[in-house]
C-alpha cells in the first residue's frame, strides 16, 4: 500500500515538473519570438516582402494564365519567398477512384514522380509557383527542394517559364507544350 501511494505521490509530482517545464518551454518561445520580431526590419513583415510576381494572361499557354515579373528580378533570387509548405505525395492508385474534375487538378497541378504525385496540402492553397508555365528556354530553374530560382535576370513585365521535365514526369504532356516542341 504505501508503494501505491509513493507511486502516485511520484507519478503526481513529476506530472507537476511536466506542466511547469511544458509552461516554461512555451513561454520562452514566445518571448523568443517577440524578441526576433523587434531585430527583423519591418520591411520583411510586410505581406509584400519577397514578392516578385503575379498572375496574368499568359503569353505561351494562350487559353491559360502565367506568371509574370512585377520587378525586375536579379539572377540567382529565389522566387517565390515565404512559400515553403511541404508537398503531400499520392500514389497514384489512390487517385484512381477520384471524379474526372478532381482527378485533373492531380494532372493539371501536381509534380508527379515514380507514381506519385506532389500537391499541396489543399488545392485552395496554390500559390503563384503552382502557375509557371513550361518552357524548352526557361528564365527559371527548379532545385531539389522545388524552390524556383531565377537562372537569369527577369525583367519587369516577362513571363516566367521553367522546364517542368526538370523536376517532373508526366503522364501526359499539357497541350500547349506539345505544340511548342
Amino acid at each position: 500500500m504505501l508503494i501505491f501511494r509513493q507511486g502516485v505521490l511520484i507519478g503526481a509530482l513529476v506530472t507537476a515538473v511536466d506542466a511547469v517545464s511544458f509552461y516554461v518551454f512555451f513561454r520562452d518561445a514566445f518571448i523568443l519570438r517577440e524578441g526576433i520580431k523587434s531585430y527583423i526590419p519591418q520591411i520583411a513583415r510586410e505581406p509584400h516582402f519577397g514578392v516578385y510576381t503575379r498572375i496574368a494572361h499568359s503569353q505561351i499557354d494562350k487559353n491559360g494564365v502565367g506568371v509574370f515579373a512585377i520587378i525586375d528580378i536579379p539572377e540567382g533570387t529565389s522566387i517565390f519567398f515565404g512559400d515553403t509548405d511541404e508537398l503531400l505525395w499520392k500514389d497514384e492508385r489512390e487517385l484512381s477512384q477520384l471524379l474526372p474534375e478532381i482527378r485533373r487538378l492531380y494532372d493539371d497541378f501536381c509534380i508527379i514522380q515514380n507514381n506519385k504525385y506532389g500537391c499541396p496540402r489543399n488545392f485552395n492553397q496554390l500559390t503563384v509557383a503552382w502557375y509557371l508555365n513550361h518552357s524548352e528556354y526557361p528564365n527559371v530553374t527548379c532545385n531539389k527542394d522545388f524552390n524556383f530560382v531565377a537562372k537569369k535576370e527577369i525583367r519587369k513585365g516577362d513571363e516566367l517559364t521553367v522546364d517542368y521535365r526538370t523536376y517532373n514526369t508526366f503522364v501526359e504532356l499539357p497541350r500547349y507544350i506539345m505544340k511548342e516542341s
